[in-house]
């Protein structure tokens, strides 16, 4: 996630009035099995890219870090006191601003796949509550 938190991808002044092409996320059962395999090749293909950070695994492993350590403020001591001081003042899932940050993360990871491993689609969603009814497995 190489984006910075006022990282958007563009300014009020960029698009007046509304979003030209607002994202639309579908749910995974929705998708098309081509769409459905293009975001699985592209989540794998993050696993192959290597960390932003210093021993750290995969990029992959950087946007799990980043949601993990953005909701345990000061548990994760292992030499990122940027981060963990970011964190203590900003523990994301404990925060009034949770909802705006969450919708920040998913746009930082779905750009990530976007421009590190070429994915075309949007984020889907999962709907929980079907999938234990057992509706459209």
């Amino acid at each position: 996630m190489r984006g910075d938190a006022g990282d958007l991808g563009g300014t009020a002044a960029d698009s007046p009035g509304l979003c030209p092409e607002p994202a639309v996320r579908r749910e995974w059962r929705g998708l098309e099995k081509r769409e459905k395999d293009s975001f699985i090749e592209a989540v794998r293909c993050l696993f192959e890219k290597r960390s932003l950070f210093p021993d750290r695994g995969s990029m992959y492993d950087d946007i799990v870090f980043v949601h993990q350590i953005s909701g345990q403020a000061g548990q994760c001591n292992q030499g990122f006191q940027l981060m963990t001081r970011i964190a203590d003042r900003f523990l994301a899932h404990k925060h009034p601003s949770f909802l705006p940050w969450h919708r920040w993360f998913i746009h930082q990871f779905e750009r990530t796949l976007r421009e590190e491993c070429g994915y075309d689609g949007y984020l889907p969603y999962v709907e929980f509550p079907s999938h234990i009814r057992g509706k459209n497995n």
